[in-house]
């Protein structure tokens, strides 16, 4: 009986096979766009931390008190919406979550 020869793939040694295994994974990795963008997250967080500190000032003074840090998060906010708005249209969908 004759068994068939196996694939060339399987003669080469491990370390070869590993590396190809990799290199093809890397290449599928680059197939799906990414919205992440370390400055928008940096941005957002950011002024997340402000907002919340704002709000819980409140318990101590009252918004009159606080137009100054008021208007720093809105500024903040507007900024960064026009930094996502420069981004273009595949970015709209990130548009849309400061649209309210």
């Amino acid at each position: 009986m004759h068994l068939a020869k196996p694939l060339v793939m399987s003669r080469l040694p491990r370390q070869i096979n590993l590396i190809w295994l990799l290199l093809c994974l890397q290449g599928c990795a680059s197939l799906w766009p990414t919205n992440y963008d370390s400055n928008t997250n940096t941005n957002l967080a950011r002024l997340q931390a402000e907002a919340v500190k704002l709000l819980h000032s409140f318990d101590q003074k009252p918004a009159a008190e606080n137009e100054t840090a008021i208007a720093a998060i809105t500024l903040g906010l507007q900024t960064a919406y026009q930094y996502e708005l420069g981004k273009g249209e595949k970015n709209q969908d990130m548009v849309k979550q400061f649209d309210y």
